[in-house]
């Protein structure tokens, strides 16, 4: 029997709480195969009627094959949340839902049969639909087309800018990971953790998940000075879990991070970041660079860029670090055309 833990992560968020819980319901009782599902909902200190919600549940299950588990904290944010939810989870596989999104109608029936055709896998990875509010429509004749790849010494390059969402994790591969944390970043710690583990992973393109854009979602906010901050560390760690992780992390994080962190960023903090903020999160960026200088998957300019604004600290410099890779970039571009 296969079993699946689903952790949903409940945060004042009632009006979306009962359509993204009747997904997951709808889902599981299409499972035809000996599936056992259990759906675990923190809720994380919610103030408005969520925790109802989720206490009426309990008794509208009527699937002998759905277990459903609730429990109540105070607020400590959706890290902790998480974790709780790894904490109880007794699932071989596990799962994460956020609780403003929904799930498609195949959802567990799709991942219970690519994992009874790859047992040995470590992770599957699905598709995600964006949603943006109104009707929904499915691509019926969208078939589930899989294949698998080897990421035991290079991260695929498919796999890094993917949603935490988006992934079934075998339970032995995250037993004892956990959520940093972090108010913003905390889910691609998470990862770089997930694929530096990793070994196989089964790929289908089939949207099975639906994220939910709200403009007032944590996500989309802009964030504040403390929270770049935050932000700043939590790459910083995910550098430093990459660098141990003794695995080629491939071209998903050689070119977009990289360009990102050495290039992007300190442009937004020095044109966006104002006082009293704006040393605080310098120095964190800076800081990071120290790490970055180390890391073999940055070019030997990024690496020689990170040491000099790392030593220098000058904004200035920095600048026209930043810049000139850009510079050259185009130049050869047109060199070639």
């Amino acid at each position: 029997m296969i079993k699946l833990s689903v952790i949903i992560p409940v945060y004042n968020i009632a009006p979306y709480l009962s359509e993204c819980l009747d997904s997951l319901v709808a889902s599981a009782s299409c499972v035809k195969s000996s599936a056992l599902i259990e759906l675990i909902c923190i809720n994380d200190g919610s103030t408005d009627r969520s925790g109802e919600i989720l206490d009426t549940y309990n008794s509208r299950i009527s699937n002998p094959n759905l277990i459903f588990r609730i429990e109540h904290k105070e607020n400590g944010g959706v890290s902790s949340a998480r974790n709780r939810g790894l904490e109880i989870a007794s699932g071989d596989y596990l799962l994460f839902v956020d609780s403003d999104d929904f799930v498609r109608e195949t959802f567990f029936s799709d991942i219970c049969r690519l994992i009874s055709d790859n047992p040995d896998c470590d992770l599957i990875s699905f598709g995600m639909l964006p949603f943006y509010g109104g009707s929904l429509v499915w691509d019926e004749n969208e078939q589930m087309t899989s294949c698998k790849i080897n990421i035991a010494q290079i991260i695929d390059n498919r796999l890094p800018l993917k949603s935490i969402c988006t992934f079934c994790y075998k339970q032995s591969l995250t037993s004892d990971l956990r959520f940093k944390s972090f108010s913003h970043g905390e889910d691609i710690v998470f990862m770089s953790e997930v694929f530096s583990r990793a070994k196989t992973c089964v790929i289908t393109g089939k949207k099975e998940y639906v994220y939910r854009f709200r403009e007032n979602s944590a996500t989309h906010k802009d964030l504040s000075p403390t929270h770049m901050t935050t932000v700043i560390r939590a790459f910083t760690e995910l550098f430093t879990v990459l660098a141990k992780s003794g695995k080629d992390p491939g071209n998903g994080y050689k070119r977009n991070l990289a360009l990102m962190w050495l290039n992007e960023q300190p442009r937004f903090i020095l044109k966006r970041i104002k006082k009293p903020y704006w040393q605080e999160t310098w120095n964190a960026w800076l800081d990071s660079m120290n790490i970055a200088s180390g890391i073999i998957f940055f070019s030997k300019w990024q690496r020689f860029a990170a040491r000099v604004a790392y030593a220098s600290r000058s904004p200035m410099l920095v600048k026209l670090l930043s810049i000139l890779p850009a510079r050259l970039l185009m130049r050869l571009k047109v060199r070639q055309q």
